[in-house]
């Protein structure tokens, strides 16, 4: 595989992420079957409130969401 990173994170909860290994495996493959490359990929589980700061900071939406992907490529 390459230099690439896959990072899980909390912020402001309390979650354990179990087998990283075997998700991380997972995406590296995936990526790879795909004919990617694998950068830098971090995974933030995080409550509510986080995610609205990152909506209105970043996105200018003041709405809740679930997922938020940043492209920094």
């Amino acid at each position: 595989m390459n230099n690439g990173l896959i990072l899980f994170h909390n912020e402001g909860i309390r979650y354990l992420l179990r087998d990283k290994k075997k998700i991380r495996d997972w995406i590296q493959k995936t990526i790879l079957s795909e004919k990617k490359e694998l950068g830098h990929i971090n995974y933030i589980f995080a409550d509510d409130e986080y995610l609205h700061d990152l909506n209105v900071r970043f996105l200018k939406h003041y709405t809740l969401t679930d997922i938020i992907t940043f492209d920094n490529s």
